[in-house]
C-alpha cells in the first residue's frame, strides 16, 4: 500500500505561491503586486522557476534514463511558457473578461447614471430689429476694425 505524500508547511506554502502565480484569480494579482513592490517581475520568476525545474529534471532523471516524477512533470507543464498561439488565445480571453467587467460595471451603475438628454437650441430667436444697445456695440466694433485696417 502506497503511503500518501505528506508535505510540510514550508513546501505547501511554496506550492500555494506557485499556484497563485499561475492562476488567474485574485491571489495572483495580489502576488504580482507584492512581487512588483520588491522589483520582481512575475513572468521572469515563472521563467526562472521553469528553467531550474527543467534543468533538475534533465540532470537527475532524463539523462539517467529514469522517468520524471509526476509532480515535477506537472510543474513543468504549468510553468512552460505559452506558445504564440496560446498567448493569442490568452490575450483574447483577457480582452473578453475586461469587456465583460466593463459591461457589468455599467449595468450595476443602473439607468440612473445615463439620463436621456434632449437637444435644445442654444441661440436666441432672431428679432426683426436689432435693439439700439446692440447696434451701438456693433457699430463701435466695426469702427475699431476699420481703424485697424487703415493703419
Amino acid at each position: 500500500m502506497k503511503m500518501p505524500n505528506k508535505m510540510n508547511e514550508k513546501d505547501q506554502a511554496v506550492l500555494d505561491k506557485f499556484g497563485a502565480l499561475l492562476g488567474g484569480d485574485e491571489s495572483s494579482d495580489d502576488l504580482s503586486s507584492e512581487l512588483q513592490q520588491f522589483g520582481l517581475n512575475a513572468e521572469d520568476l515563472r521563467s526562472a522557476a521553469f528553467q531550474r525545474i527543467r534543468e533538475r529534471a534533465t540532470q537527475q532523471y532524463s539523462s539517467r534514463g529514469k522517468n520524471i516524477p509526476s509532480k515535477m512533470r506537472e510543474a513543468l507543464a504549468q510553468l512552460k511558457p505559452p506558445t504564440a498561439a496560446e498567448e493569442h488565445v490568452l490575450k483574447e480571453k483577457r480582452a473578453v473578461q475586461h469587456v465583460q467587467s466593463f459591461l457589468a460595471a455599467v449595468r450595476t451603475a443602473g439607468a440612473g447614471a445615463f439620463q436621456p438628454f434632449s437637444l435644445t437650441p442654444a441661440f436666441r430667436n432672431k428679432e426683426d430689429e436689432t435693439p439700439e444697445s446692440d447696434q451701438q456695440l456693433l457699430d463701435e466694433q466695426q469702427k475699431q476694425l476699420d481703424d485697424e485696417g487703415e493703419q
